[in-house]
């Protein structure tokens, strides 16, 4: 992510994490802090009523991919295709619009780029 927005021409001031544990550790403190980006806690992941977008939208792609996984009874996928489905589902979460932004989609945000449905 880092790499694309120097690329684009942008940089990353703030992340925002919801105190859940996968974003606090060693590793993501020496990254954000070489590249000088501020860590800020939002609501503590164990407050349902103040769950986050992020969490909302991963809730959506797995129930996607369980849709996917489920929905024809004569197509088996195994185990190891999980992260695929999840991947695909993010693909076309990614590229459908959102009420929050208009005459765009966050494809098309991040890339700069209209994106192609078919073909």
């Amino acid at each position: 992510m880092l790499a694309h927005t120097r690329t684009l021409g942008y940089s990353v001031k703030e992340f925002l994490f919801d105190n859940g544990g996968e974003f606090d550790n060693k590793g993501v403190r020496e990254i954000l802090h070489s590249n000088g980006i501020t860590r800020r806690l939002a609501a503590p992941y164990y407050t349902l009523k103040k769950k986050g977008a992020s969490e909302q939208e991963m809730r959506t792609a797995i129930e996607m991919a369980r849709i996917f996984k489920y929905s024809n009874p004569k197509v088996s996928f195994p185990a190891a295709f999980w992260a695929e489905l999840v991947n695909y589902a993010k693909c076309i979460l990614n590229r459908r619009g959102k009420s929050s932004i208009e005459n765009a989609s966050p494809y098309e945000l991040w890339l700069i780029k209209k994106h192609r449905l078919i073909g």
